[in-house]
């Protein structure tokens, strides 16, 4: 508790004998974990504390220490500013360093006093940023008693790729896509780059290595097909904000349209490797092909040199009729070849009529001769007409088959059967048809009928 010294005094010809008090230091130095950088304006508390050893009885062999009043053994300040050495803190020439020095050891009753300190508060610029902002840990190193890092803790951020693709999930072939991260304070500002990567469907990790790099701030990889990660990334900015991340599609794929979703986590667990980190980004397909066959009806027999024309509609009419929308003109025909096929190309999201204007030779048109098709980001599909208080609209068939028509899927390659019938069409001379020659044919008859008649009426009265 304290130190005896002895001193001759020449003077009064006598030895002197003085106690002084035991004393001790305690150092604590603040650093900063990621970059090893302090916020601007930062500035934390450090706060001391001292114990005594508890009382032993028979029933606490082992207790707990007591906490002591450092005020009752002259300790007079027991919480110090650390801001790097800036005005109204830090107390000594080393930023972010403190020293309590001439600390006692004991108290008065002879107790040993031991000593500790925690990191109290943080602010920046004078605003108290939550303790859990930045995690301290405690970790005695070189003569200081007592060293606080604050690390910056870190996410990751996930992007899954997916494809929508003529009714299909297959991403097209050779396929690429540039997916960027951005960051900001919320999504609207999420505007600085963080780093992008290119999507091709080749993972290269295999959960050691992989070809990227190192994952972290700057980098990302594809650890598994379309999917991709960027590791290691601060929560808070140097100014203490929550950072917000977005990825977007920076370079897209050419005929597909690019949609945004959120997938699971709450705000509340913004801090989780999961949470709120994880975008799906859908590639829908924005023009889609499709093939004609035409075959005899009840057969497989493809029958060539059948023309076909497309062309938009609007989606319902205001009368029992088709409405073409307006401007639009119907497309170059597309005839079918020796294999009964023909491919209309690049044909925009929308409803169409697809129409048969020429029959194969031999081969007579149906009644409408059109079928009706609508083409969205999901896929095509076939449709059927409905008429409601004399006003045309359309909707999804129920049926792959609408009359002589049917839908089906080749792998990724959708496909209408068209069925024609047997048969000749009447020729069109550009005179006055049939119609006279039935109008005479049948005034013959009605006089033929009539002369008969009075010839039997002669036989009978004669």
């Amino acid at each position: 508790m304290y130190v005896g010294t002895l001193k001759y005094d020449y003077y009064a010809g006598s030895t002197v004998f003085s106690n002084r008090l035991q004393t001790t230091d305690y150092d604590v130095q603040k650093n900063w974990g990621n970059d090893q950088t302090a916020p601007d304006g930062a500035e934390v508390e450090i706060t001391l504390s001292g114990t005594i050893p508890g009382t032993v009885t028979d029933d606490t062999p082992n207790p707990d220490p007591v906490p002591i009043e450092l005020g009752t053994v002259g300790v007079t300040k027991t919480t110090v500013k650390l801001n790097g050495g800036k005005e109204g803190g830090d107390d000594t020439e080393t930023p972010w360093t403190y020293s309590w020095s001439g600390l006692p050891q004991h108290d008065s009753a002879g107790h040993e006093i031991t000593y500790s300190a925690v990191e109290t508060s943080y602010t920046i610029d004078g605003n108290p940023i939550s303790l859990t902002t930045y995690a301290p840990s405690t970790t005695p190193e070189g003569i200081y008693e007592l060293v606080v890092t604050n690390q910056i803790p870190t996410t990751s951020y996930a992007v899954n790729k997916r494809w929508i693709n003529d009714n299909s999930n297959i991403p097209p072939a050779g396929a690429t896509i540039t997916a960027t991260l951005y960051k900001g304070t919320s999504a609207e500002t999420a505007e600085t780059e963080v780093s992008s990567i290119v999507l091709n469907g080749t993972a290269d990790y295999d959960g050691t290595n992989h070809v990227a790099g190192e994952p972290g701030t700057e980098n990302a990889y594809e650890d598994t097909p379309w999917h991709a990660q960027w590791k290691n990334l601060p929560v808070y900015g140097t100014d203490g904000k929550r950072i917000t991340y977005v990825v977007k599609e920076s370079v897209t794929y050419e005929g597909y349209t690019v949609s945004y979703e959120k997938l699971h986590g709450d705000e509340e667990d913004v801090d989780k490797d999961y949470a709120l980190n994880n975008e799906l980004i859908t590639n829908s397909k924005s023009q889609y092909d499709f093939d004609i066959l035409k075959v005899r009806e009840g057969t497989t027999q493809p029958l060539p040199e059948a023309s076909f024309t497309i062309r938009p509609i609007e989606s319902t009419s205001n009368t029992e009729s088709v409405t073409y929308v307006s401007g639009s003109e119907e497309s170059e025909p597309v005839t079918t070849g020796d294999d009964g096929t023909t491919r209309f190309e690049d044909i925009p999201l929308g409803y169409y009529e697809v129409r048969e204007t020429v029959p194969p030779t031999g081969y007579i048109l149906t009644a409408d001769a059109a079928f009706y098709i609508k083409i969205e980001t999901t896929g095509i599909k076939l449709l059927e007409k409905e008429v409601t208080d004399g006003k045309l609209s359309f909707k999804e068939a129920q049926t792959a088959t609408v009359g002589n028509v049917t839908i089906f899927a080749e792998g990724t390659t959708i496909r209408f059967t068209v069925e024609n019938t047997p048969g000749a069409a009447l020729p069109s001379t550009g005179g006055p048809g049939t119609r006279l020659f039935t109008i005479l044919g049948s005034i013959l008859i009605l006089g033929a009928g009539v002369l008969l008649w009075s010839r039997r009426r002669l036989i009978k009265n004669s």
